[in-house]
């Protein structure tokens, strides 16, 4: 085909398309017989084209609205967590406030210069045998100063710093505190925890040697029955909760007893130091 031929074909098709612009624009009541022709021959291609784009669209809001969904279920799990470390956080601050509210309690009710201490440290070796607390000596604390918490004894101070010092606690195996069974003011000795934490209660006095009496010991002392610090010894007041007793035994060599501490010793955060009394050693019997 020549270069002519092909100008004039083009100018042909550009004038036609032209004229059915210009036709289809016009107002009027009805389509020309070409003009149905036309619409119905390209009529699938329009439909295909119209689906194709509407599926598109639909691929397109759906791909948008999943992710619009996952940035809201970011936002929520966000804000879920620090919901919940919120709600942690004051449930730890309820319980703090009720232990300071039992400790204020106890502060009020004795007469003795009470010095509220944190616990700040343990050796893991000895979890159960002292602790370190934020009292030292700038605060007037000395060797030998006793412990307490609202529950009961805790243990006393074994060695100080300017800030700090270490609390030998009565569990330890070196420790013996006496004591006095309330219910009967019998004398007892309380010390020597066993691997439960309990403590052996041991009667200061015992039945004497050549006694024919059908009794075991002078001492009446059964479970159930709370024993506190007598005051003897020079470190702890007297009328200090140690514990209860859990268990009696009989034995060849007289009676003895097992005592649960009053303090939860494995839990300590908060406790008393006793500023009223002088050092006298690190054991009481």
């Amino acid at each position: 085909m020549s270069k002519k031929l092909q100008l004039l074909l083009s100018i042909f098709i550009g004038v036609l398309c032209l004229v059915l612009i210009f036709a289809t624009t016009i107002p009027r009541e009805r389509l020309t017989f070409l003009e149905k022709i036309w619409r119905d021959a390209t009529f699938p291609v329009q439909k295909a084209f119209s689906s194709v784009g509407k599926a598109l669209k639909n691929s397109y809001t759906f791909v948008t609205s999943l992710t619009t969904a996952q940035s809201e279920v970011s936002r929520l799990e966000k804000e879920l967590e620090e919901t919940r470390m919120e709600l942690e956080r004051f449930a730890e601050i309820r319980l703090e406030n009720e232990r300071l509210k039992l400790l204020l309690g106890f502060k009020e009710e004795s007469d003795q210069i009470l010095v509220p201490s944190r616990v700040i440290g343990r050796d893991p070796r000895t979890w159960l045998r002292s602790i370190i607390v934020d009292k030292g000596e700038r605060h007037g604390v000395r060797e030998g100063t006793p412990v307490v918490s609202h529950a009961g004894v805790i243990g006393h101070v074994t060695f100080t710093s300017a800030f700090t010092s270490q609390v030998t606690l009565i569990l330890d195996p070196k420790i013996a505190v006496g004591g006095i069974v309330q219910r009967t003011r019998d004398f007892v000795v309380v010390g020597s925890a066993d691997d439960t934490g309990h403590l052996t209660v041991t009667p200061l006095y015992q039945r004497e040697e050549g006694d024919s009496s059908t009794t075991s010991s002078v001492i009446d002392i059964k479970e159930g029955d709370v024993v506190v610090t007598s005051g003897f010894g020079g470190i702890y007041p007297k009328g200090l909760n140690i514990g209860v007793v859990t268990e009696v035994h009989m034995g060849t060599e007289g009676i003895s007893a097992k005592l649960k501490p009053s303090a939860e010793f494995a839990s300590l955060e908060e406790v008393f130091v006793l500023l009223t009394l002088q050092p006298a050693g690190e054991g009481e019997s």
